[in-house]
């Protein structure tokens, strides 16, 4: 089961005949996209189609990734959709808000991160957007940034030189 059309799945294309095993392939959307510089790279296009024509199945995980693989020549036959997800009933009942979370996070009036702070995770477009934006919302609302990893050095300096350091938020891992 290869998560990543390349080089993940071109790897098991060539293996498949020698192993004499199916493989199941997934993208989680980024290798399908179609401005992406792998996927319009010359010489590596031609990997990406072998790993899309060799899986025996297919698992797209949302609308996107499914369009992803039929542009590349994926059948439909092979596509089983098998949609990310959560499941909503253990989110039903709220829970009293952390005691270490700040008090200025009301309710409401927060814009929130969740995840892992690497550059792939986008968060430092986030704060550029939100800086943007921050003039023309009421100066309530905050942005709370969840989340650790080797970014945050990069973003606790990119808020001070945006002028937002009194709207976000940096809250680690929570």
């Amino acid at each position: 089961h290869c998560h990543g059309l390349y080089p993940p799945g071109y790897v098991a294309s060539l293996c498949k005949s020698r192993l004499n095993v199916p493989f199941v392939l997934t993208s989680h959307g980024a290798d399908l996209y179609e401005k992406s510089n792998r996927l319009s790279n010359p010489l590596l296009r031609p990997r990406f189609d072998l790993a899309v024509q060799a899986a025996d199945r297919i698992i797209a995980i949302s609308e996107f990734t499914r369009r992803g693989f039929l542009r590349l020549g994926a059948s439909e036959d092979r596509i089983v959709d098998i949609p990310n997800g959560v499941d909503l009933k253990a989110m039903a009942t709220p829970l009293p808000k952390p005691s270490a979370l700040p008090a200025d996070l009301a309710e409401g009036q927060y814009f929130l991160f969740l995840g892992r702070l690497a550059p792939r995770k986008g968060a430092r477009t986030l704060l550029n957007a939100f800086a943007q934006i921050s003039k023309q919302i009421p100066a309530k609302f905050r942005l709370a940034v969840a989340g650790d990893g080797e970014e945050r050095p990069t973003l606790d300096r990119l808020a001070h030189e945006l002028s937002i350091t009194g709207q976000v938020r940096l809250l680690g891992r929570v």
